[in-house]
């Protein structure tokens, strides 16, 4: 199995691109994706669309849920070792 890591400072790119290389490929991968949302930021199950809070927003500073992600991330990526080509942690 071939391995890319994309590597960055926030906000140069790095989603950006790999959601055009996907578009390029038109294969579905699974894993996962995580973004921004008006509580915090979220990770986003590909195959499933489930999504879970991994950090909200505090008075000054993000509040991690490690428990989340450990949950719904490893869940992504068991599943989609199984039935996916393309396996995306971002």
């Amino acid at each position: 199995m071939k391995k890319i890591l994309l590597t960055g400072e926030v906000g140069v790119g790095k989603t950006t691109v790999m959601n055009k290389v996907l578009n390029l490929l038109r294969i579905s991968p699974g894993g996962f994706k995580t973004a921004r949302c008006t509580a915090g930021f979220k990770i986003v199950d590909l195959e499933t669309g489930r999504e879970a809070l991994i950090a909200s927003f505090g008075e000054d500073k993000l509040a991690p849920h490690p428990e989340a992600f450990e949950d719904l991330g490893v869940q992504a990526i068991n599943g989609a070792l199984t039935s996916r080509e393309l396996i995306v942690m971002d």
